[in-house]
């Protein structure tokens, strides 16, 4: 779309606002991929990090009329940079073009997915307070469950009369579902195409955006659209620590005898393995449980920290050494990962290990990413939560999970990396370390593996 307009109207000015982290990314694939540089250069087209928005709030920067088309990436993170109802949020709801990226799911947050919607379709958003957009969600999932029994030719004409009625009653002012619905009544076949009229006439016209969103796996497509994909991969092992662990979250546990929201920390730090649980329990020896976790760090460190690192680099290796593999080895820990750093190098050449780490600049980032994607031989990239929004790894084979996160939506993230548009035509291999023995380690990987 950018290179669209600018191909069409060489005196547009476009502006793209995404997280400071992919900003390298942003103007290497618009000079690279799309030829742009020229537009780059000569400042037609302007490529800015988040708290550049920030710099508009506070009148430090000039607004944005100037710009024809405004692209915000990780658009779900804008409003952590100004606040509701501002000159600024009303100058992006008056803009003649704007373009919102996201593949996080809103659900969760209503809040930012209305203050979305309300930029992007001011008309139909703009008025509606936080209690009618709740409404106006939680209708249109009950219409979709209905509209979906309308549509399915397993349905009874008992389950379809209820899920008639159940619009009707939802739409009172709808002329054209009053008479759909009469030639619902009028027939005694559920597979009659009143049904299906119906189902596609309240699809149409009451989506919850004015605009059609499709999915990019659809049949239609996924032959002009490849997808890499995703293979998992379980490698069992087993962490003498892990039976510290497990004890120490069960007496944990029952010590508290409420719900407390350091349990979950907690919880996270111990199924990344016990280094990660042990530099966690050192932050909190000034509590009440001081004690405890004192005894527990001791245990820890006599059992050794390093079986789940040391499992992991051997998979590493192989992947690399054998395979050629391009590895990606992910972990919410910095500090784990800087540990299985080290350990890295005694298994693999140095020179092929690559770091994308939160700590280090953009620009050494977008370096290190440049320089793994390049290597043809196999290599590793060791990256911490940095990485999960909007990287192209693609080209990468492998990711390796030296911990799994408690949010699936942060998993997928994780994985979507690597299964995104790509000509290879193999799946990523996606690895998860498994102990078996341990019931909180298999409870976490059956909960990501079947319940989402």
């Amino acid at each position: 779309v950018i290179r669209q307009l600018l191909v069409e109207d060489p005196s547009s000015l476009v502006l793209v606002v995404c997280p400071e982290s992919l900003a390298g990314q942003w103007t290497s694939e618009l000079r690279d991929r799309l030829g742009l540089g020229t537009a780059l250069q000569d400042g037609q087209l302007k490529v800015v990090p988040h708290q550049w928005i920030g710099n508009i709030a506070r009148g430090l920067q000039s607004g944005l009329a100037d710009y024809d088309l405004v692209v915000v990436d990780e658009a779900h993170n804008l409003f952590q940079h100004f606040g509701a109802d501002t000159e600024l949020e009303s100058q992006f709801s008056q803009l003649s073009g704007l373009i919102a990226l996201s593949a996080t799911p809103m659900r969760g947050d209503l809040e930012i997915f209305r203050r979305l919607l309300a930029l992007v379709d001011p008309v139909a958003f703009g008025g509606v307070d936080a209690q009618s957009f709740l409404q106006r969600i939680n209708e249109r999932e009950r219409s979709a469950a209905d509209v979906q029994v309308l549509a399915t030719r397993r349905a009874s004409l008992r389950q379809k009369t209820a899920a008639l009625e159940s619009i009707v009653s939802d739409y009172p002012e709808d002329e054209n579902i009053r008479g759909l619905a009469e030639a619902c009544r009028s027939t005694e076949d559920p597979q009659d195409q009143a049904w299906a009229d119906l189902s596609d006439y309240v699809r149409e016209i009451y989506r919850i955006s004015r605009r059609m969103i499709r999915h990019r796996r659809t049949d239609e497509l996924t032959q002009s659209y490849v997808v890499s994909g995703r293979s998992p991969e379980f490698v069992e092992f087993e962490d003498p620590a892990r039976v510290v662990i497990d004890e120490f979250l069960e007496s944990y546990r029952i010590r508290l005898n409420h719900a407390d929201p350091r349990f979950e920390s907690t919880v996270l730090h111990a199924l990344a393995g016990p280094m990660a649980l042990r530099d966690h329990l050192r932050d909190r020896l000034h509590e009440e449980d001081g004690a405890l976790f004192e005894m527990t760090i001791a245990r820890l460190e006599m059992a050794g920290l390093n079986a789940r690192l040391a499992a992991a680099a051997a998979v590493t290796t192989e992947l690399i050494y054998d395979s050629g593999y391009r590895v990606v080895v992910a972990s919410s820990h910095p500090a784990v990962l800087e540990a299985f750093e080290e350990l890295l190098a005694d298994y693999i050449d140095g020179e092929i290990i690559h770091c994308h780490y939160l700590s280090m600049p953009p620009s050494r980032r977008d370096h290190a990413v440049a320089r793994f994607l390049n290597s043809e031989d196999g290599a590793a990239l060791l990256a911490d939560h940095s990485m999960e929004e909007g990287r192209n790894l693609q080209e990468a084979e492998a990711l390796i999970n030296l911990d799994l996160p408690l949010d699936p939506n942060q998993l997928d993230q994780r994985i979507g990396r690597l299964d995104r548009y790509a000509a290879r035509p193999t799946p990523a291999e996606v690895v998860v370390l498994t102990e078996p023995s341990s019931p909180w380690v298999s409870a976490h990987v059956e909960f990501l593996r079947n319940g989402i």
